[in-house]
């Protein structure tokens, strides 16, 4: 009895980041259900490609605004009752959104939805799973969380895809995955809350920013390199959601296809290709030299998806190389924020830092899909063309920054040794 109780104690911090991570893919895949269901779900809402881009840029707009002051909230009030309020709320409007409302209801639950899940969650969460252990398995915990949230993503996406496959008419069935997937977020809502009931939360200072800091910050080139890199492969990694309708329109593939193998893109990838990418990086002993290998796996994924004929013959090679650039984008993912370690950003100045990147990098979300929903809409399959040229032109950039900002790290690294042989 003992030793199942000593086993149990062990391994509550492994049970505890399986719900969290179970939780944070059911709530975020509300508001980025496109990413399986797009088509569907922008017929169902009744919108053009353009509308459906506004809706999905206000959500990334609000969220931008919601990432400082998140962090705020995570060390004035008790995050459990942060993220209770973000479950139940999140899934509310999702069994809102359910009932298809008009273009302005739509348009209010995704800015409701930037709200509920960056604000009182975003902080919340990240605070929340660096107490769920000592500072030397912090490390183990994000990243076996990461790992986590991609298996219960392809868990809870097979399971709406086979809803939404189970029933004849299209509208209807993405109404049953809607209210599954927002019920199933309020459920583990209540469930994290009473599961986190014993946890010691730190005091995480590192989130209290001062404009000292932002100007120190401001004047480091190698945040600015990081930022841009992040905001380099999110830009192509925002384009992974319009790939799916490209197969589907243009090889032919069915519906329930182009959702199976979207699944295996969003979460199949996510599994493999943090973890792979940061082995590979911790071997070579860089991740910004991780960072080139990464750009130049996605400039020859998105160059060869711009070459391939369109035809039904090379349809099995289109998704091939879908897998492979997901693949690549999530290694980046994974990665991307090691690179303030490599470049020796001081740790006082790490929550500064961490978010002017995120600031930088997420702006895509402000108005990618917009500019995307246009060209579609505007140009047809045409608009494909334009999305893949975009794609394009930001692995190059990225390529680019991550050259720049390898040397830079190099060349610091090697000013470090011959000062300390000096000394």
């Amino acid at each position: 009895m003992d030793n199942k109780i000593s086993l149990f104690k062990k391994y509550k911090w492994l049970m505890m980041i399986t719900v969290l991570s179970f939780g944070t893919y059911a709530m975020y895949g509300l508001p980025y259900m496109k990413s399986v269901f797009y088509d569907p779900m922008r017929t169902a809402l009744g919108l053009s490609h353009e509308q459906y881009g506004h809706v999905i840029g206000l959500y990334g707009k609000i969220a931008l605004l919601m990432y400082f002051p998140g962090g705020w909230m995570a060390d004035k009030f008790d995050p459990r009752k942060l993220m209770l309020f973000s479950y139940v709320s999140s899934g509310a409007l999702g069994i809102y959104l359910s009932t298809y409302p008009s273009y302005a209801g739509v348009q209010f639950t995704f800015i409701a939805w930037g709200v509920t899940t960056i604000l009182t969650f975003w902080a919340a969460q990240v605070k929340v799973t660096r107490s769920l252990g000592d500072d030397d398995m912090q490390g183990k915990i994000f990243g076996i969380a990461n790992g986590i949230e991609g298996i219960s993503g392809m868990i809870i996406s097979f399971i709406a895809l086979t809803i939404f496959n189970m029933v004849a008419v299209e509208e209807l069935g993405l109404r049953f995955v809607l209210i599954f997937q927002s019920s199933l977020t309020i459920i583990v809502g209540f469930i994290t809350f009473f599961a986190l009931r014993d946890v010691k939360f730190k005091d995480s200072d590192d989130v209290k920013y001062t404009v000292h800091d932002y100007i120190k910050v401001l004047k480091m080139p190698e945040v600015w390199l990081i930022g841009i890199a992040i905001f380099s492969y999110y830009t192509v990694f925002s384009s992974l959601s319009y790939i799916s309708p490209y197969l589907e329109t243009e090889f032919m593939l069915s519906a329930a296809m182009v959702g199976t193998v979207s699944i295996l893109r969003q979460t199949g990838t996510k599994i493999i290709g943090g973890p792979t990418f940061g082995t590979l990086a911790d071997k070579c002993g860089s991740t910004s030299k991780m960072f080139i290998v990464g750009f130049t796996l996605v400039t020859v994924c998105v160059g060869a998806f711009m070459l391939i004929p369109v035809n039904t013959t090379y349809t099995i090679l289109a998704v091939a190389l879908m897998l492979l650039l997901a693949f690549g984008l999530f290694g980046l993912t994974g990665i991307g924020y090691a690179t303030i370690s490599e470049s020796k950003i001081p740790m006082k100045y790490t929550g500064a830092a961490v978010g002017l990147i995120s600031l930088i990098g997420y702006v895509p979300d402000a108005f990618y899909y917009n500019i995307a929903g246009n060209w579609l809409d505007t140009h047809g399959s045409k608009g494909y063309t334009y999305i893949f040229t975009l794609s394009l032109i930001m692995a190059v950039v990225g390529l680019a920054v991550s050259i720049i900002l390898y040397s830079r790290n190099k060349k610091s690294k090697l000013d470090r040794q011959v000062n300390s042989s000096v000394k």
